[in-house]
């Protein structure tokens, strides 16, 4: 390996890290409600632990790029300020093959990140809902509690904290169902529970029967006066599997063979999810491209609103993901979103290279 690669690939990566670091520890800060609510949940030392590490991989993909970002121009404007680039380039090197090994190591973090986004994360989210399925199971009645991370959809409670040895007075559940424009209301009593079951008292159940049913009262009234249910009978309902089939919990291998079984576009939501894969991929290799082009100069003067520029393509790119994310009902802008940002700053900073090249943008 050249002498010059060392130079750039070591005070590239002392830079990497640190900043990967430092995102890193900022991202679990940002979910560390969602870590905190799993610790409510019961979960020992090592789970909250274990749960606390499968959140990184949530993250990495988006932490690469941006240290990526910022460590290609703190380098080279620390390089360009000492007139180390400056010295380079009389000594014969162009400024390809200066940025060379600096695009190549993009090149690698875009394979890491494809893998990450494409293997790591959706493993990672698949074994964090089993555990934590693992521990509804074990203690179900978990999800009566409000600041339970346990959420079932279509259902609201409002119940506070229900602890073995307490009770909980006038309980409320409402229970929609979209498809069939249908509710349902129960209310207790009293609800309580000990380590096997969870007992009621003077129970009431509102629900409706399917309009089309004719001859029938389509509102149905049901009273209990006592009620006791084991834990193996709530576990049992409380959760269905399909959420293993989610597109964004499954492997690359399995995500292209849904979207080649449902005979998809890249419109389709398993399309939508190969692409945002893909723009993870990217992403390192985008954003080192910028970080070349903006941290570059010429002379003793910085480039004047270079990093403004820089940190507006990043912002451009990462607002462009965030957006396609909601517009799951408008999938053509939601591909256009993902598709059309890197290209474009890739060809703003190739622009930027060009004119540096020339020795035109020197502040």
């Amino acid at each position: 390996m050249p002498i010059l690669w060392k130079y750039l690939l070591k005070g590239y990566f002392q830079l990497f890290i640190l900043c990967v670091s430092a995102f890193v520890s900022v991202l679990l800060v940002v979910r560390f409600q969602e870590i905190a609510l799993f610790a409510s949940s019961g979960a020992n030392l090592y789970q909250i632990a274990l749960f606390s590490l499968y959140q990184i991989p949530y993250i990495l993909p988006l932490a690469i790029p941006i240290s990526s970002l910022i460590t290609c121009m703190i380098l080279l404007q620390r390089m360009s300020s000492c007139l180390e680039i400056t010295a380079l380039r009389s000594c014969g090197f162009s400024l390809a093959s200066l940025s060379y090994p600096l695009f190549l190591t993009g090149c690698i973090l875009s394979l890491v990140n494809f893998t990450i986004a494409s293997e790591m994360a959706p493993l990672t989210r698949t074994l964090a809902k089993h555990l934590l399925h693992t521990i509804t199971s074990n203690n179900p009645f978990i999800v009566m509690q409000r600041d339970s991370p346990v959420t079932l959809k279509s259902f609201d409670f409002d119940l506070k904290n229900l602890e073995p040895g307490k009770k909980a007075e006038e309980i409320l559940c409402i229970m929609r169902q979209d498809s069939q424009e249908r509710i349902g209301l129960f209310f207790a009593k009293e609800l309580s529970i000990d380590a096997q079951s969870i007992h009621g008292k003077s129970l009431s159940l509102l629900s409706s029967v399917d309009p089309q049913f004719s001859g029938y009262d389509h509102l149905i009234i049901e009273n209990q006066e006592s009620m006791q249910m084991s834990k193996n009978t709530i576990t049992a309902h409380l959760f269905s599997t399909d959420w293993f089939a989610k597109d964004n919990l499954l492997p690359l291998k399995e995500a292209l063979h849904k979207h080649r079984t449902e005979k998809g576009n890249l419109i389709s939501k398993t399309g939508l999810d190969l692409v945002r894969r893909v723009f993870f991929g990217l992403c390192p290799l985008s954003f080192t491209f910028i970080g070349i082009a903006f941290g570059l100069h010429i002379g003793r003067n910085k480039r004047k609103g270079a990093i403004f520029t820089a940190f507006f393509l990043a912002f451009l790119i990462l607002g462009s993901f965030l957006t396609a994310k909601t517009l799951a009902k408008t999938p053509i802008l939601a591909l256009a979103l993902f598709v059309i940002p890197q290209p474009l700053a890739i060809l703003i900073s190739m622009r930027s290279l060009l004119r540096i090249s020339r020795g035109t943008c020197s502040c």
